[in-house]
């Protein structure tokens, strides 16, 4: 299935997703005194700007962008199914950035991270 949000923002922040997965850091877990269940290692994919430069990220890959504007709201369509997580102006539909991934049947989550004082961000369904 695929879906589609949006996210306005100013200044530093990232939007992105990824995907919660079952790990094996058992002596991390009790210096931590959590539970013992695996914690979760997240795969991350996400498209961002520090103001200045903007960049995609995720484990296997760190790209600089150069959008032809700098958007201040950007669109993210998930094709679950296909693999691809795209990320766009939202304002003009101009691509900005296409990741391609194996989902492996894990639930996917969006997040949103701002890096900066002064920074907002408002999601738009």
């Amino acid at each position: 299935s695929t879906h589609h949000k949006e996210k306005v923002g100013s200044g530093g922040s990232s939007v992105g997703s990824g995907d919660a997965s079952s790990s094996r850091h058992h002596h991390r877990r009790r210096r931590l005194h959590l539970p013992q269940q695996p914690l979760l290692q997240r795969e991350v994919w996400c498209v961002g700007t520090n103001g200045k430069r903007y960049q995609a990220q995720s484990s296997t890959e760190q790209t600089l962008l150069s959008p032809s504007e700098k958007p201040r709201r950007f669109g993210v369509y998930l094709d679950y199914e296909a693999g691809r997580l795209g990320f766009y102006n939202a304002e003009t539909l101009a691509h900005v950035h296409t990741f391609s991934a194996a989902f492996l049947g894990e639930r996917v989550f969006p997040f949103f991270r701002v890096l900066s004082k002064g920074t907002r961000i408002k999601l738009c369904p």
